[in-house]
C-alpha cells in the first residue's frame, strides 16, 4: 500500500463552511482510519463525512468552528498522511488601553 498523493493543508476563511481532506492510494476500497489530532473519527460521526471515489479518500469536517482548528491524519496499514485545518483570522490581539 502506498500514498500516492498526501494530505495538504487546509485553510478556511468563513466559519460554518465545510472543508474537505483528500488522500489518493494505489489502491481502491481500502480500509483507512482518520483522525482528529489522536482521537479517532468514527464513521457514525455526523460531524464528518468519510468515503471515497476509487483510490481517492475524503474526510470532510463539517459546519467548521474555532475547536475544528487540528491536524488531521488518515491512516492505513502502516502508512500515514497528516495535515493541518488552519482557520483563518483566528489569532487574538489583545491591545492595552489606557
Amino acid at each position: 500500500m502506498d500514498i500516492i498523493k498526501p494530505l495538504a493543508d487546509q485553510t478556511v476563511s468563513k466559519m460554518n463552511t465545510d472543508v474537505t481532506f483528500t488522500c489518493e492510494l494505489n489502491k481502491p476500497n481500502t480500509k483507512v482510519v482518520w483522525y482528529k489530532g489522536r482521537t479517532s473519527i468514527s464513521a457514525d460521526d455526523t460531524k464528518y463525512t468519510i468515503g471515497n471515489d476509487g483510490c481517492v479518500y475524503h474526510l470532510t469536517v463539517k459546519g467548521v468552528k474555532p475547536d475544528d482548528e487540528s491536524d488531521y491524519t488518515m491512516n492505513v496499514k502502516d502508512k500515514k498522511s497528516t495535515a493541518e485545518l488552519f482557520i483563518d483570522g483566528m489569532l487574538c490581539t489583545f491591545i492595552d488601553i489606557p
